[in-house]
């Protein structure tokens, strides 16, 4: 499983003892126009070049761009693949760390490498300090070691840190767990060398002496970051750290009810979501939306899925991922930590001729986020193009319209005739600045039902189209008339 395991420095420790591996070179980038020579603004960086500090050399290779911010006194570089060579050292490397700004890509991904092997673990995120530790085959003196790019992110680099291995240091503790992702509890042990003494945290905060000592096996019953640190005597080793997780179960009702208070996206990773007879109002690719006893949610990408469930379709089971809340809007999603975890196969998928029936809906009610994830049909709306976007209204009551390029649209001449009007259905969705907007599933011209045509007797009244703009009581399509609609052939 790819969880995220990180080796992080204990600053704490370092103020116990001096026993741990020494930092013995740093390379300063807060200052890098001018100790570097680093060009100073992004018009003027480059794809690659060499520059100096006096004492030692790093070469940039940068996918897009490499220069000196000034306001985040960092040497930033990006995209993915960039590198920055490093220069060569006269000592055993153990460890690097790279400080990153704050305000740097919490996305980011690196790696070191020597020529093109990956030889350190993987950090994710670029706006703290990422401690990278070699592995003992790559430990020589005299190593060019690279800093890597592995995501499609930037890098904001203050400082670089290396750290010389203490061949008398005491190993960071090994922690694992009878199982990383459970239901009720699992079990962690932490074992270290010999003759050293264990203290752990299970809140993710950095351990110290202070700390719970490890004797036995730990029972965890709750998401936990556990970190651990070994000691034997004044020396201290860096801190293990490993992630476990509780599974939080979801029904569909669950899913809309947690969701309904969250603002913006919000995550709960390894969660379940059982389903019981949901019917499939519409599925397309791998986006499914669902509605279970008048409830709506919708399968959000989840590439398991994909092409394999069906509009009007039965779903029963359980499912494995992730619940989403994408601005209140109730979605499950795949795991965004362990791509292992999302698991779709307990799914059982019943075919059905039974056509989901919509809902009524008017576009005020769109407008106002109402009928979420439901199909719903709105009758009588006009329809329009502008820049090839699509969108229906009635008077001033406007929503856009997506999923336009699989449906078969009537003709612009069509549309465009006064009083034309469709009847649509879609899936409510895609809030944007907190207006609907409408997933189309099909469209129809409407039908002109309890629409009298204009009669002698009030041919000669005022006449007004359904903008309320005053008309000839013989347009085209529908007029209103003393109140009462007319439809003109």
């Amino acid at each position: 499983m790819r969880h995220f395991l990180r080796s992080i420095f204990a600053f704490a420790a370092l103020l116990m003892c001096s026993a741990v591996s020494a930092q013995k070179v740093t390379l300063d980038f807060t200052d890098g126009a001018n100790t570097w020579g680093l060009p100073s603004k992004s018009s003027d960086g480059v794809k690659s070049g060499t520059f100096t500090n006096g004492t030692y050399s790093i070469k940039l290779t940068a996918a897009d761009n490499a220069y000196y911010i000034s306001g985040g006194k960092a040497l930033f570089i990006g995209k993915k693949n960039s590198t920055i060579e490093l220069p060569a050292m006269n000592f055993k490397v153990a460890r690097i760390e790279v400080v990153g700004a704050d305000g740097a890509s919490t996305s980011l991904e690196a790696s070191i490498f020597v020529g093109d092997k990956g030889v350190s673990n993987s950090v994710t995120g670029g706006n703290f300090t990422a401690a990278f530790d070699i592995k003992p085959e790559y430990q020589a003196a005299g190593t060019v070691y690279i800093y890597k790019i592995t995501s499609k992110h930037n890098a904001q680099i203050q400082k670089i840190n290396f750290y010389e291995v203490d061949e008398n240091k005491v190993n960071e503790p090994v922690i694992s767990a009878t199982s990383k992702v459970f239901e009720t509890s699992t079990k962690v042990s932490i074992t270290g060398d010999e003759g050293t003494d264990i203290y752990y945290t299970l809140d993710g905060t950095e351990p110290t002496t202070s700390s719970l000592k490890y004797v036995n096996e730990i029972e965890v019953s709750e998401t936990s970051t556990i970190k651990a640190i070994a000691v034997k005597g004044e020396k201290v080793s860096f801190v293990s750290s490993l992630d476990v997780n509780k599974v939080t179960p979801f029904t569909v009702s669950k899913l809309i009810e947690w969701s309904s208070d969250k603002t913006g996206t919000v995550y709960q990773d390894f969660s379940t979501l059982t389903l019981n007879n949901a019917k499939v109002l519409f599925a397309i690719g791998d986006l499914v939306f669902l509605r279970e006893d008048g409830k709506c949610i919708e399968l959000y990408k989840m590439s398991g899925l994909k092409n394999k469930v069906e509009t009007n379709d039965i779903l029963n089971g359980t499912i494995k991922g992730c619940a989403e809340s994408y601005n209140s809007m109730p979605e499950f999603i795949e795991s965004k930590a362990d791509a292992d975890y999302t698991d779709v196969s307990a799914l059982q998928i019943t075919k059905s001729g039974v056509v989901a029936e919509p809902v009524v809906a008017t576009l005020a009610e769109v407008i106002n986020c109402q009928h979420i994830f439901d199909l719903v049909k709105i009758s009588g709306v006009s329809l329009k193009v502008e820049n090839k976007k699509y969108s229906i209204y009635k008077g001033d009551e406007v929503v856009a319209l997506n999923n336009v390029g699989t449906v078969t649209l009537p003709a612009e001449s069509e549309f465009t005739k006064a009083g034309q009007l469709y009847d649509i259905e879609g899936i409510v969705s895609g809030i944007s600045s907190k207006k609907g907007t409408i997933y189309l599933r099909a469209i129809k011209a409407a039908e002109a039902t309890g629409v009298e045509a204009v009669s002698a007797d009030v041919e000669t009244s005022e006449a007004y189209n359904l903008r309320g703009v005053k008309v000839a009581p013989n347009t085209k399509g529908i007029v209103v008339i003393n109140g009462k609609k007319y439809f003109n052939k």
